[in-house]
């Protein structure tokens, strides 16, 4: 053959070529429709209704889900097409999400389209990590831009370096907002600040210096919705610029405040309790040692809330003579949780026993036990229940089964009516 027809027949092969290629290109498209049409056949999801398919996957949507690809919501979106198109028509698949400290910087640019896909649904940010030394302030803009629509807010500082180099950042002070100046935070109505565990090696010579009053308040300041506030293992800073005003920061919405770890040796500290009055107050969780320091009645006395439930933590040798004038102050008290000590439940059973009036309401007493309960503390015990007509809960990992008399005189009261319940600590 000639060049002149060898060029012509690689123009015919080229053509023909780039034509398969079309050919084949079309058979592809042609191939994932019909995968897509038998799944459509046969995957049950596709064929549910829409709000039961979103709703079976809100099922395997962890509290704070991460944003990983390998995550759900994330990881719906790679399954199918049709998977896809379920994830992003349920809103309520992208209003929480977990950001682990420190964190990439393209996260800025994810999380708009995260919230978006939330349709102004009210948001569930956890936010955990080195929160201090790796707090990324683009990513935190980002949130607080969205701040209007927070409904529950979590902080954690559980994964902190513990080497030299990190060591540096346990004295930056702890800032929540750094130089943003956030909107109100209108729709907030949990916040939770989690320090590290008492048992962490930097425990105590970070987070010593991390919490001021007036910054762990902050956000407190901007929520006129809030309801409950729970810190755990978080020590604020004694410093002399920051004293707690006479009056306390009011506010009028909140009515359950926790202090966690209460049933170890107490390590959460307590001093923003001095720095708050809430007239709205029906739980409260706190260590046993602010009754004997005096805080828990000046913060009675400041506040005087319908308290409903109070948990008392763990005794450490601390003097409980001021418990009584406490009690006084919450007549409205339906229920009280406490920890074994015999020179308080002493007193505390002799008191109920003796006025009734002094907690007309309490129809709940839990305690939970310790490894020694005289004779005279189980008949105590048992006549409190007659005599108040209280449902009596001991719970404890172990404590001597009461005398024989005891149990017969518990089982006349339970015949009668009365609840006793006898279990262990989970």
């Amino acid at each position: 053959m000639s060049a002149q027809e060898l060029r012509q027949r690689i123009q015919h092969l080229s053509s023909q070529i780039e034509l398969h290629k079309k050919l084949l290109k079309e058979l592809e498209r042609d191939k994932i429709l019909a995968h897509r049409q038998l799944n459509a056949v046969l995957d049950p999801i596709a064929r549910l209704p829409l709000e039961i398919s979103s709703g079976i996957f809100l099922q395997s949507l962890p509290t704070f889900p991460k944003h990983g690809e390998s995550h759900v919501p994330m990881l719906l979106l790679n399954i199918c097409s049709t998977w896809s198109a379920i994830a992003l028509s349920t809103p309520d698949l992208w209003t929480a999400i977990q950001i682990e400290f420190p964190c990439t910087e393209n996260l800025a640019e994810l999380l708009p389209i995260w919230f978006q896909r939330a349709r102004n649904r009210p948001l569930s940010v956890l936010l955990r990590g080195d929160l201090s030394g790796r707090w990324n302030p683009s990513v935190s803009a980002v949130i607080w831009r969205h701040g209007a629509w927070l409904k529950h807010l979590e902080l954690s500082f559980d994964n902190w370096a513990d080497d030299d180099e990190d060591a540096e950042y346990g004295s930056i002070p702890f800032d929540i907002f750094g130089n943003t100046t956030p909107e109100p935070l209108l729709l907030l109505e949990t916040l939770t600040i989690c320090g590290l565990p008492p048992g962490h090696p930097t425990h105590g010579q970070l987070l010593r210096e991390l919490f001021y009053p007036s910054r762990i308040l902050k956000p407190l300041c901007l929520a006129p919705n809030i309801v409950e506030c729970i810190f755990d293992n978080v020590p604020v800073v004694d410093s002399f610029h920051e004293t707690p005003d006479s009056e306390g920061l009011l506010i009028p919405t909140l009515r359950r405040l926790r202090f966690e770890s209460l049933g170890i040796a107490p390590q959460a500290d307590v001093e923003i309790l001095n720095y708050l009055s809430l007239p709205a107050l029906e739980v409260l969780s706190v260590p046993m040692r602010v009754v004997s320091s005096g805080d828990l009645v000046r913060f009675l006395k400041r506040s005087a809330p319908p308290l409903r439930q109070l948990v008392l933590g763990m005794v450490w040798g601390h003097d409980p003579s001021e418990l009584h004038q406490c009690l006084c102050l919450v007549p409205t008290l339906e229920r009280f949780e406490m920890w074994w000590n015999t020179q308080i439940m002493d007193q505390l059973l002799a008191a109920l026993t003796a006025s009734p009036s002094l907690l007309p309401n309490l129809c709940n007493l839990t305690v939970h036990t310790g490894i020694d309960i005289p004779d005279s503390a189980w008949w105590a015990l048992v006549h409190t229940v007659s005599i108040n007509r209280i449902h009596l809960h001991l719970l404890g990992e172990r404590y001597p089964a009461p005398p024989a008399d005891v149990l017969a005189a518990s089982r006349e009261l339970v015949d009668a009516g009365a609840e006793i319940n006898m279990g262990v600590d989970t």
